[in-house]
């Protein structure tokens, strides 16, 4: 098993709220929000997008992958949670302590917030 943790800065007016709820409710996915955090998980990954003001774009949003690599005949329906409490993790180290996004102490420690 291959898992793979990416994230990017993207420009506030990049990926409007909006456009974020359609992505989590594409099928196969569902929502998944932490503080002000939105984005989605499915059996293979979540994405998260947080919000990292900066004086530049004060909207700007830090988009936080991790998903699983594997075969296409490869189903693990099991892996929603695991991968809904990954996602949360790394969002939570790349907002607070690799980018120190302001606001990112909103993203809960234990995953469920």
């Amino acid at each position: 098993m291959t898992i793979e943790i990416n994230y990017g800065v993207r420009l506030g007016s990049e990926f409007s709220e909006a456009t974020i709820e359609k992505m989590a409710t594409a099928a196969g996915r569902s929502p998944l929000s932490v503080g002000k955090a939105k984005g989605y998980v499915s059996d293979t990954g979540g994405v998260l997008f947080v919000s990292c003001p900066s004086e530049e774009d004060p909207k700007s949003l830090v988009r936080i992958e991790a998903y699983y690599l594997h075969h296409p005949n490869d189903v693990q329906s099991a892996w929603r949670k695991p991968f809904q409490d990954l996602t949360v993790s790394a969002a939570r180290y790349v907002a607070q302590d690799a980018l120190k996004c302001e606001g990112a102490e909103n993203l809960g420690r234990d995953g469920n917030e």
